[in-house]
């Protein structure tokens, strides 16, 4: 999947579940979102169930970091398979 059919892909979803545009994708560009927008809420809450949300000071073990390595890696097969079955 190219780039930009992932950056469709991703508008799309999220806009079927809160008004959210992605304004820029370049790598160089960071972004910061006020609290109370779904996008934060959204990111947030998927974070959850890896028991690893972080603060800016936050010690990390490396076994959540590899518990979050493997997270990472089983998305875009579950992305897929979630996109062709619906």
């Amino acid at each position: 999947m190219t780039r930009s059919r992932i950056l469709l892909t991703t508008s799309t979803s999220l806009w079927r579940t809160s008004p959210i545009t992605i304004a820029d994708a370049s790598w160089s560009i960071g972004t910061a979102e006020p609290l109370e927008q779904p996008i934060v809420e959204a990111t947030s809450s998927t974070a959850e169930s890896t028991d690893t949300v972080h603060a800016v000071d936050e010690y990390l073990t490396v076994d959540a970091l590899v518990s979050n390595a493997v997270v990472y890696a089983q998305l875009p097969e579950a992305w897929t398979t979630a996109l062709d079955d619906s």
